[in-house]
């Protein structure tokens, strides 16, 4: 049962492929501080904090994090599990909604739906199924943690989600989309110029009328404007290949899983 709960925006400084991708304009702020801003609607969370690493380039998410209400953690380097865990022990916290800093349009409402459907029995992974890429946080609780991290003995985290899913000692709460949200084969992480152009000229169009605009209001302008939705395909081909790669350098790695 959550007790005290928060929501980590986990970031770092370091893009490649698109720098210094998480301060780029959008709307009257930057991508980064959009997010925040979406994040701050949500109801259920007991705190709101930008998890990042103690690597001196991340320090200016203090300021970020300042400015719009967030607090800081700065943790591991390279392991984000860690991080993670690090942040619910230090702010006393049971529960978590992991945001990537990336995931610029993912709001408030998709928070509390995630919590509210972990009150009575906590899962250790929950997620929204079917949503578009890069709207959904991700549920972990403090005790999923613990159990993964005791049987990983390796740094390299970056990406996570198999370790819950994949282990059957491990409680998944899979939670669907509703019919006018699920729609997977769409795009809206952060990664590309490709992105930036769909995912700017999106909020800023819906933010025009709509300034608390949902992922069903997402969704039927993307329906509405195909075009556009499909700018980014290119590139979401190159991240899966790299998302599969970088999942199998980590499953690979010698006695990586106990």
């Amino acid at each position: 049962m959550i007790t005290r709960s928060g929501v980590f925006v986990s970031g770092r400084n370091k893009s490649t492929r698109l720098p210094n991708k998480l301060f780029l304009p959008l709307g009257e702020t930057t991508t980064l501080g959009f997010l925040l801003d979406r994040l701050k609607t949500a109801k259920e969370p007991d705190l709101f904090l930008i998890t990042t690493s103690i690597h001196p380039d991340d320090t200016v998410f203090q300021d970020v994090a300042d400015r719009h209400g967030f607090g800081c953690f700065f943790g591991d380097e390279d392991d984000k599990l860690t991080r993670y865990r690090d942040a619910m022990e230090a702010h006393d916290l049971d529960y978590g909604i992991v945001v990537d800093a990336d995931d610029t349009l993912v709001d408030g409402s998709l928070v509390d739906r995630i919590i509210a459907a972990n009150r009575t029995t906590t899962a250790d992974f929950s997620i929204i199924n079917g949503l578009p890429l890069g709207l959904t946080g991700f549920g972990v609780s403090r005790s999923g943690l613990d159990h993964v991290l005791s049987r990983i003995d390796h740094k390299d985290t970056e990406i996570w989600g198999q370790y819950f899913t994949e282990d059957p000692g491990c409680h998944c709460l899979m939670l669907a989309a509703a019919a006018d949200e699920n729609r997977p084969d769409y795009r809206l992480t952060l990664d590309y110029e490709a992105d930036y152009r769909l995912i700017r000229e999106l909020a800023e169009t819906l933010s025009a009328s709509r300034p608390n605009f949902t992922s069903t209001d997402i969704c039927a302008w993307l329906d509405a404007h195909p075009k556009q939705a499909a700018v980014n395909a290119s590139a979401h081909a190159d991240w899966q290949a790299r998302t599969a790669e970088q999942i199998k350098k980590q499953a690979v790695t010698p006695g990586s899983i106990k």
